[in-house]
């Protein structure tokens, strides 16, 4: 009876696969739908999490290159998913994640930029990407709400409840797990992705939103912003500036992505792709108070730290 389940669902599988073959190569219309079915697969978090586990690479971190001057060296390992950063006024960085529902406090007790001890803040989350610290308590952004911990530096091995201080964003997981900061003007910032690759369906869709430390007082700051996931303000004249990922499916370099209110694009760090081998994907960016920056890796599962040491 097993030997018959199996090839049955062996025959199924197949013909499901000739089938999305034939679709694909038959009308443009067919390859929209085969698309469109790999879509959402890869952005279900358990399907991504299947597709392209963490920690699969092997870190090469000799491939990178700096300009003079630069080193980089691992400054966590074994942190899975390794995405969004915040770091507390004590020290602690905040990592968050996507597929692997988990947030991570990363501990360097003796201030040697090496990471002494990772914990885990929380796990079972609805892809938490989203990190961010204000008055000792850590924000984290699931897809249709946002969590506060509230004095987390001091209870890192016991964590509080978390408190629900947002939960009407919309529940669509494509482009909706979220990266968040705090503004200038206090108020915290949260993006809305649009909920498919090409498509208008208004509000509160596709745009930047802001609201109190509290939750209250929420607003659409900005529209017509497909996926940003990343973004910060100019220290002098307070400007936003963010990214904007165009959409999928027309290969690495169509349409281009977008830095808006930048100047001038200029590569600092490169090699994660090595001899057509991609080994490492870099995430988020967190600028450490000696000047050195942290860089996390949700493929390699890690968080790097680049310095400048004046060449003799």
């Amino acid at each position: 009876m097993r030997k018959k389940i199996i090839a049955w669902t062996a025959t199924v599988l197949g013909g499901m696969v000739l089938l999305m073959v034939i679709l694909y190569l038959s009308t443009p219309i067919g390859e929209m739908i085969v698309k469109g079915i790999l879509t959402g697969l890869i952005f279900h978090p358990q399907a991504y999490s299947a597709l392209f586990p963490a920690n699969s690479s092997e870190l090469m971190l000799d491939k990178i290159k700096l300009p003079p001057g630069f080193r980089i060296e691992v400054y966590a390992g074994h942190i899975e998913g390794a995405r969004s950063l915040a770091l507390s006024v004590k020290g602690t960085v905040f990592v968050g994640t996507r597929a692997e529902g988990a947030v991570y406090a990363v501990v360097d007790r003796d201030k040697d930029f090496r990471a002494d001890e990772v914990i885990t803040i929380a796990k079972g989350l609805n892809m938490p990407n989203g990190v961010a610290i204000r008055d000792g308590a850590l924000y984290v952004a699931e897809v249709s709400r946002v969590l506060r911990f509230d004095g987390i530096d001091n209870r890192l091995t016991n964590p509080p409840q978390p408190i629900i201080i947002y939960a009407d964003f919309p529940q669509a997981t494509y482009n909706g797990w979220k990266f968040i900061a705090f503004g200038p003007d206090g108020k915290l910032y949260v993006p809305i992705g649009a909920p498919c690759n090409i498509c208008n369906r208004g509000d509160p869709y596709a745009s930047i939103t802001r609201m109190d430390p509290d939750g209250t007082g929420f607003e659409i700051f900005a529209r017509g912003i497909r996926n940003t996931v990343g973004f910060d303000w100019h220290p002098v004249t307070k400007e936003l500036w963010f990214t904007d990922n165009g959409r999928d499916w027309l290969g690495d370099d169509k349409p281009p992505d977008e830095l808006n209110r930048a100047v001038k694009y200029e590569v600092f760090a490169k090699g994660w792709r090595h001899e057509a081998v991609t080994w490492g994907r870099p995430v988020d960016l967190l600028v450490l108070p000696d000047g050195s920056l942290l860089v996390s890796d949700d493929k390699a599962g890690a968080i790097y730290r680049i310095s400048y040491h004046k060449e003799r």
